[in-house]
């Protein structure tokens, strides 16, 4: 009676959970399909630049749909705004007209040269792919998968509404991405684990392993001289905002992009501490590192390579750029190492590993500290009473 009521209670446990992402996945997918960039006229703002002060409004953004392509112009059908159903011509790149069809939903610029075709519409896939994720973490991890996205987006408030804002507004871009970095640390570690003992412990492991990272990273961007300025868009930023330091920028991106795999390689290591204690309490102090750091050497060799691919895929469009147009190609290797974007790339790399191989053994010792104290207490409690 007792185990059908328990299958009763799974069955329309699991009955709920399926209807709840049904309808999250449907109202996602409306929600997507709803996107535009258009605007109406009533709620534009006029935006003066320095560079252009009698510059009128913005430029109006609309989606349209491609009826006829032709060598560098096409025929577009708009799909919203006042002239929705209207029919208009615009300037297209060749490029551009490669890799668009027709029917494919497309970003027209209106200003005063008439249309020009900003690129396709990609967001409601975007956000198809977004909901794919969110919902797969939900059916997966459940609970756990439901705090992990918690984690992450608090991660990536910080990022929005305190580190871009205040390096924007000229504050230090070093100590603004370390302040933003620690708090990340802090509390999106909090919201994903949840607070509890482990997760304090896993806290301060990647508080700690996050400052041999800062010192990491402030070492490297030094011994490579590197400036933050590697190719003509930050040159170019570095001209308009004079305020900004690019190698702060640099430096703290770093750190950044570190904490994100930190926060991973602490957590396991603190969790393979934490249940060789628990299922062996007599475990001295270094038999304990010793087991556990003979796992976390394994994950060593998976996390640099990882790393490495990482950060090589992200910018392997550039790079192939950097070396075919920039005169590299024809240089000797040791001058395309030399430049700057890929100093910037392998000293990223280096730092990165060289914090997360550090943070193996430190993050594994304090946890050790913590777990043995604890365990032992409750072994030996455990021990008295069954004498």
């Amino acid at each position: 009676m007792g185990v059908s009521l328990n299958l009763r209670q799974v069955s329309r446990r699991s009955l709920i959970e399926s209807a709840a992402v049904i309808l999250f996945v449907s109202i996602g997918a409306w929600l997507a399909l709803q996107l535009t960039p258009y605007a109406p006229q009533s709620t534009k703002t006029v935006m003066y630049s320095e560079a252009d002060e009698t510059s009128s409004a913005k430029n109006s953004f609309v989606r349209a749909t491609l009826v006829v392509l032709q060598k560098d112009t096409a025929l577009f059908e708009l799909l919203e705004g006042p002239n929705l159903g209207r029919q208009v011509t615009a300037k297209i790149h060749l490029q551009t007209a490669q890799s668009i069809r027709t029917g494919d939903v497309v970003v027209l610029t209106d200003d005063n040269d008439g249309f020009t075709m900003q690129g396709l519409w990609r967001l409601p896939g975007v956000a198809l792919l977004l909901l794919l994720f969110l919902v797969v973490v939900w059916v997966v991890g459940r609970r756990q998968g439901l705090f992990g996205i918690g984690g992450l987006a608090v991660s990536l408030l910080v990022v929005a509404l305190f580190i871009l804002p205040n390096i924007a507004a000229g504050y230090d871009a070093f100590w603004v991405s370390v302040i933003g970095a620690y708090v990340i640390g802090l509390v999106s570690v909090g919201v994903a684990h949840g607070l509890n003992r482990h997760s304090l412990i896993a806290i301060i492991a990647t508080l700690c392993s996050l400052t041999l990272v800062v010192f990491l990273a402030v070492i490297g961007a030094w011994m490579a001289k590197l400036t933050g300025v590697y190719d003509e868009t930050t040159a170019l930023m570095a001209y308009q905002h004079p305020a900004v330091d690019f190698r702060g920028v640099l430096v703290g991106g770093i750190i950044i992009a570190t904490l994100g795999v930190l926060d991973d390689i602490v957590m396991t290591q603190v969790s393979i501490v934490k249940e060789l204690a628990r299922a062996n309490p007599s475990y001295s102090r270094r038999k304990l590192y010793g087991r556990a750091l003979a796992v976390g050497r394994d994950h060593i060799a998976a996390v640099v390579n990882t790393l490495a691919l990482a950060y090589v895929g992200v910018s392997l469009s550039l790079i192939l750029a950097y070396t075919s147009f920039s005169g590299y190609a024809q240089q000797s290797p040791l001058l395309l190492l030399n430049s700057e974007f890929v100093s910037q790339e392998v000293v990223r790399t280096l730092v990165s590993s060289i914090g997360l191989i550090l943070a193996v053994p430190l993050s594994t010792l304090i946890a050790v500290v913590a777990y043995t104290k604890l365990y032992k207490k409750w072994y030996n409690s455990k021990r008295t009473l069954r004498n």
